[in-house]
């Protein structure tokens, strides 16, 4: 199977093994050796947990070294990617197995993360807790050129909708830590996205709101311009995404996110 560019949408020069579901980088690229998350690995998140699926769910790509890693390393930030496959486990569309990230010490603002979609459709689930009462469920469309800022404190799962592998960039905080142990309590999100489109609760969740459609955030104020991917943007300013490692700074803008998607 050929390999489809991702140069344009992404910024630099990188491709899709879409059989392998693996990234090819372009020649002075690297990236740490790759993770693999298999069915196994999200058994407790999912609504049957002996469902059948594929055995490869998604790869992922950290530290991925352009030539401005310096300036990003300065800035505590990183460039990683992940490609997840299509198909589905058991009812539910394949997916990532769902987290919330740490804050940075001594405050309470947990850092965040910008994922941009390069190539495939799917669906961004938020929820603003992990914990049995979710005051807000949102549900956010994606597709190549699409960007989404995670809130501080937020759950956030990626589903593959389509029917060929969905990949993503994300601009993630270096001191982050990757929390899952919250939702593995609660056997996964308030809400299963199941592969004929429907959603199903989660009854161990004690109170859940109704989920909101939203769409994908546009502003210049938070690089988030989908014509303008997001590594060229640090390289026009290194600043751009320093809310994702300094979220406590940046209060104003986590409320005009919030305000986009209804308050």
């Amino acid at each position: 199977m050929s390999l489809i560019d991702l140069s344009q949408v992404a910024g630099f020069e990188v491709a899709l093994d879409p059989h392998g579901l693996e990234l090819r980088f372009g020649e002075g690229i690297t990236s740490d050796p790759p993770e693999v998350r298999r069915r196994a690995d999200i058994r407790q998140m999912l609504l049957d947990p002996q469902a059948e699926g594929p055995d490869h769910l998604y790869t992922i790509y950290m530290h991925i070294r352009l030539g401005r890693a310096a300036a990003l390393e300065e800035r505590g930030l990183g460039l990683g990617a992940v490609v997840y496959a299509a198909g589905t486990v058991g009812r539910e569309r394949v997916r990532s197995q769902g987290h919330v990230h740490s804050c940075p010490p001594g405050t309470e603002l947990a850092y965040s993360e910008v994922y941009e979609f390069w190539h495939g459709s799917g669906l961004m689930y938020l929820q603003d807790v992990a914990s049995p009462e979710v005051s807000r469920v949102l549900l956010v469309p994606v597709g190549p050129g699409d960007k989404v800022p995670i809130p501080p404190g937020w759950v956030h799962v990626v589903v593959n909708t389509g029917e060929e592998p969905l990949v993503l960039g994300a601009v993630y905080a270096l001191e982050t830590r990757l929390l899952y142990e919250p939702l593995r309590e609660l056997g996964g999100t308030a809400y299963y996205v199941l592969a004929d489109g429907g959603l199903e609760r989660n009854p161990r969740y004690r109170r859940v709101p109704e989920p909101r459609r939203v769409s994908v955030p546009r502003g210049r104020q938070a690089c988030l311009e989908p014509d303008l991917p997001m590594v060229r943007a640090l390289m026009e300013d290194p600043s751009c995404y320093d809310y994702v490692s300094r979220p406590q700074e940046h209060r104003a803008l986590w409320d005009w996110l919030l305000g986009e998607w209804g308050g």
